[in-house]
């Protein structure tokens, strides 16, 4: 195939209206590593998932020891853009440069396609059309397991694995969803796996998922696909892209200066918003003043990150992936 040079540059290649076909996984091939064996993967969950999502998806029958190094080279090639072993990374981020990584190195050396990501809100019909073929879907998740189990709300499998009190995930500790027919939980809405193995503290089913969604779960979930799953042509999907990120940049800054202009600037502020957003470009208006602001600078930084140096480039997405986990913005 030919050689795609990802240069789009923030922390998730393509939006939700990205238009894929999503293959059917037809192997029961599972990640075999454990993210606890070595210093350098110890705290990159956000890392590593991404790195298990591409194992399931390609089907790459590695041993753990083969997983592990996969995992450790993922971890090395992050160091270089900013990632520091032992402490976490912004989500986005890592999913950004997990990708990044097997495009340019590792899909060489397995001699498979390119991917790119999608970051979709968990009820995304492509959310539950992935889980429904197999593939692993990556999500934020706090559980307290002690508290949730009393309540039928989260559960382990008693068979195997004892209740633990002083087991805790926090925020930003990225998990998978374990897809239809692997789990023996029947009436379990979701079943979720970690990266390590299937340790006795990370194997659980949920019994639903609603009470925890933006609250204990982050909103926005993360879905890895081959490149020939994309309908559109990649250079003509990021060039569509970049517009849509200028025009709701250029609405974002419109509204959220419109405060401090004069009646006359104002008017001619709220003609070119108003004229902005009945173009197919534009996403949903935003009435809360605190996250219009925000998410006006997440779309600025997005936007403007490719006329940035590279040390800047960093920041620009630090921030941006901050704000964007933290409101749960787009």
């Amino acid at each position: 195939m030919t050689e795609v040079a990802y240069d789009y540059g923030d922390e998730y290649a393509f939006w939700e209206d990205t238009k894929c076909i999503i293959p059917q996984i037809t192997h029961d091939i599972r990640p075999k590593g454990n993210q606890a064996n070595n210093k350098e993967t110890k705290s990159a969950c956000t890392i590593v998932w991404a790195v298990n999502q591409i194992i399931r998806l390609f089907g790459l029958d590695l041993t753990t020891k083969q997983t592990n190094t996969l995992y450790i080279d993922a971890v090395h090639y992050c160091e270089k853009y900013g990632y520091v072993i032992g402490s976490w990374w912004w989500v986005p981020t890592a999913v950004d440069h997990v990708r990044k990584r097997w495009n340019e190195v590792a899909s060489k050396t397995f001699k498979k396609e390119q991917v790119f990501t999608k970051r979709l809100l968990w009820d995304n019909a492509e959310i539950k059309e992935a889980l429904e073929k197999w593939h692993l879907v990556g999500f934020s998740k706090t559980v307290n397991f002690w508290i949730d189990q009393v309540e039928w709300l989260v559960r382990r499998e008693p068979k195997m694995y004892p209740k633990m009190v002083w087991h805790r995930l926090n925020r930003a500790w990225v998990k998978y969803i374990k897809a239809t027919g692997w789990a023996d939980i029947s009436n379990a809405e979701r079943w979720a796996i970690d990266n390590y193995h299937w340790a006795i503290g990370e194997y659980f089913a949920f019994k639903t998922l609603k009470p925890y969604m933006y609250n204990w779960i982050n909103g926005y979930w993360y879905l890895i696909l081959p490149v020939s799953c994309l309908e559109s042509n990649i250079e003509k999907e990021k060039e569509r892209i970049q517009r849509l990120k200028a025009v709701n940049a250029t609405i974002w800054v419109l509204s959220t200066t419109w405060w401090d202009l004069n009646t006359e600037e104002q008017l001619m502020s709220s003609a070119l918003a108003t004229e902005l957003r009945n173009t197919e470009w534009a996403r949903a208006k935003i009435d809360d003043v605190a996250l219009k602001n925000y998410q006006a600078l997440v779309d600025h930084l997005s936007y403007a990150w490719k006329f940035a140096w590279e040390e800047e480039q960093k920041k620009y997405s630090e921030l941006a992936s901050y704000l964007r986990d933290k409101f749960n913005l787009l």
